[in-house]
């Protein structure tokens, strides 16, 4: 498979599912936000800390913790992943609380990108998320809003 570079440290298919990849190749760019490419770029550069968005494409289990197929039943039926308009990050040693502050801390810089909405980590509180799920859902508001599940 040809992996195509779209950031410093990311590659296309970390953020497409298989199944669209398999489809559409490179041209699956077509279907992923930029701004949640560039959200995570921005994470990744200002942190110095390894991202895992999907890692399919290395033999990992996560496929869809960025744009999902329509056809998948993982997750809400009109959810921003099914638009690439979100991704799940997985922070090497963080939890999602302390993802959470990461966002939080840089919330200005990563609003001009266009990041919109984050899932707040308190509302899955014990369920050992390794994860945070952020999107680009336009909103009314120029503040940070945390979404529950």
């Amino acid at each position: 498979m040809n992996r195509l570079q779209i950031s410093e440290n990311f590659k296309l298919d970390e953020f497409i599912d298989p199944v669209t990849y398999e489809k559409f190749g490179a041209r699956s760019v077509m279907f992923i936000r930029k701004e949640v490419i560039l959200a995570a770029q921005y994470i990744r550069s200002t942190t110095g800390l390894s991202i895992t968005v999907n890692n399919w494409a290395n033999g990992g289990a996560y496929k869809e913790s960025g744009l999902r197929n329509f056809n998948t039943s993982t997750g809400a039926s009109y959810s921003a992943h099914k638009f690439g308009a979100a991704a799940d990050l997985k922070i090497s040693d963080l939890d999602s609380f302390e993802m959470g502050e990461i966002i939080k801390k840089n919330w200005q810089e990563l609003y001009e990108i266009g990041v919109r909405r984050i899932e707040n980590p308190e509302a899955t509180k014990g369920k050992n998320r390794s994860w945070l799920h952020f999107d680009s859902y336009e909103t009314q508001t120029k503040e940070l809003i945390i979404v529950n599940p």
